[in-house]
């Protein structure tokens, strides 16, 4: 089992509670064929992912029970509850997604939210709620006597059942990078027309859903989503206008990341939180420099377009 680190943080569990949760991190499009230790590698397609996430739950419990001493109770009161009686299952899931793997894990998020509105998509698993474990729960049984007064020496014997509190959590994270789903930037978003009609999406569907908590048959789901990317990137940050050197500087971007390295500054980390939550990262250039004018590379022969007043310029 693994968990991401910004996660970890977001859950805030204690180290006892920790140790009883359930923590799994999933990784999806990964390039390079790049790896996480103590993650696992799904396909870059939808129902594979949903399918994934939904079958992650904790098995071992957290389970209190704490009866009250029968002898702090007066005689008259003949139904004694427990100091502290329950259930807890603690899960963190967690997908670390990129590029295309970003945007098939949106469209398994999106397929979650319908199988939490009771529209589970053919061939997926539903989102599954917190089951009979839960909603028929083991109480808790308490045996004691009564107060030795008024019939001291012959104390009359009760029996009584207390159930207790249920509770059935899972904490959801999503880090998606370079994601084309992005609703302000991804390519796919840009494009909806052309790119619904390639991956059989509708348009209004590309984008990544809002971030949302849900709960499913008594277990609650939160979400946590962070979308990162750096600056001008074709594929998550593309331009909003047709303008041609715009495109050209974005493409130059996915490509030489000039801009971004440049050993004399370090490239700034910009954020936001958007209405519903979601966090949005973008590595920034140092002044904002476009790629097409940027002059350094660390890989050598360097290449990089200049753009002048009335032309191109390529140089090596």
């Amino acid at each position: 089992m693994g968990a991401s680190t910004a996660t970890a943080a977001s859950i805030a569990l204690t180290p006892a509670v920790a140790e009883a949760a359930t923590i799994q991190t999933l990784t999806v499009g990964l390039p390079l064929g790049i790896t996480i230790p103590n993650t696992t590698a799904l396909p870059t397609d939808p129902q594979a992912i949903n399918n994934a996430l939904v079958a992650i739950h904790d098995p071992e419990p957290i389970v209190i029970s704490v009866p009250n001493p029968a002898w702090l109770w007066p005689q008259w009161w003949n139904n004694p509850v427990a100091l502290a009686n329950g259930t807890s299952y603690l899960t963190d899931a967690n997908v670390i997604a990129y590029g295309q793997g970003a945007f098939a894990t949106a469209q398994a998020y999106r397929a979650m939210l319908e199988s939490a509105d009771g529209a589970t998509r053919p061939g997926y698993d539903p989102v599954q709620g917190a089951g009979p474990r839960l909603n028929d729960p083991a109480e808790l049984e308490i045996v004691g006597f009564n107060p030795p007064t008024p019939n001291e020496g012959v104390p009359p014997a009760f029996y009584v059942t207390n159930p207790g509190f249920l509770v059935d959590e899972e904490l959801v994270g999503l880090v998606l990078l370079r994601n084309p789903s992005r609703p302000n930037g991804g390519l796919y978003t840009r494009l909806p027309v052309v790119v619904g009609a390639l991956f059989g999406v509708p348009p209004d569907q590309l984008a990544t859903p809002q971030r949302k908590d849900f709960t499913v048959d008594g277990r609650a789901y939160h979400l946590v989503i962070t979308d990162f990317t750096w600056a001008y990137d074709l594929f998550s940050d593309a331009p909003v206008t047709a303008n041609p050197l715009a495109w050209a500087n974005s493409l130059a971007s996915a490509i030489f990341l000039t801009n971004l390295i440049n050993p004399a500054e370090l490239p700034e980390l910009t954020g936001n939180t958007g209405p519903d939550g979601t966090i949005y990262a973008t590595i920034a250039p140092p002044g904002d420099q476009m790629p097409l004018l940027a002059r350094r590379s660390v890989f050598p022969p360097t290449c990089w377009v200049c753009l002048s007043a009335n032309r191109f310029r390529i140089q090596w």
